[in-house]
């Protein structure tokens, strides 16, 4: 009788230690599974694309437009190299013309535009009357002279013998002009009068006919 009970707390032993084993083998395993899951269900980290360069657009060349060359502006012939001359023209209806010339005697060309002024002086050289008025300068042009070129501008004397006594001028000796864009004066023998009305036009080129 106390073989078997001895026996049977043995076996009661055995079953308490097998039953500790077995639920020990059962939370080992549950623990296992969560780990694997754990495992299986964190997601990994995905590698990075690196953005591909965005290629720059090339800066494209400005196209630069080289300036225009501006011609140089030719001089003002100054009175200096100018030669001037006074010759008749024609003569009617009470006018008498008369051309009075520059020509350039410079080493280069030179240009005039407008009128010149023109007085009238006698022997003393003092001005007699008034300068001749200056007529429009409406088609006026730059005239360019080249060494040697002349160019001519006109004269218009009223006949004295039009006027009453005393309204012109004596007869001068000599005529003193300052061409166009100057400021000395040229002098020409001349024995005309000035009378009222008497006026210059714009220099022109060539000499005149």
């Amino acid at each position: 009788m106390r073989d078997m009970t001895v026996t049977r707390k043995r076996w009661i032993i055995v079953g308490i230690i097998a039953a500790c084993i077995a639920i020990g083998l059962i939370i080992w395993a549950a623990i296992n599974q969560k780990s694997v899951i754990k495992t299986a269900v964190t997601p990994q980290p995905s590698p990075s694309s690196s953005p591909s360069p965005t290629a720059s657009a090339s800066p494209q060349p400005t196209s630069v437009t080289p300036p225009t060359p501006t011609a140089s502006p030719i001089a003002i012939c100054k009175a200096s190299i100018l030669q001037v001359g006074l010759k008749p023209d024609n003569a009617g209806a009470g006018h008498f013309y008369y051309d009075l010339s520059f020509t350039n005697t410079g080493s280069s060309a030179c240009s005039l535009f407008g009128q010149p002024t023109v007085t009238l002086a006698d022997a003393a050289g003092n001005q007699l009357g008034t300068p001749a008025e200056k007529t429009a300068s409406e088609g006026a042009v730059t005239v360019v002279l080249a060494p040697n070129d002349i160019a001519h501008s006109e004269i218009d004397y009223p006949n004295p013998a039009y006027f009453q006594a005393g309204a012109c001028t004596v007869p001068a000796t000599s005529l003193h002009t300052i061409p166009p864009g100057n400021n000395a004066i040229l002098t020409v023998k001349s024995n005309q009068q000035a009378c009222p009305g008497w006026s210059v036009e714009p220099v022109k080129a060539g000499a005149s006919e």
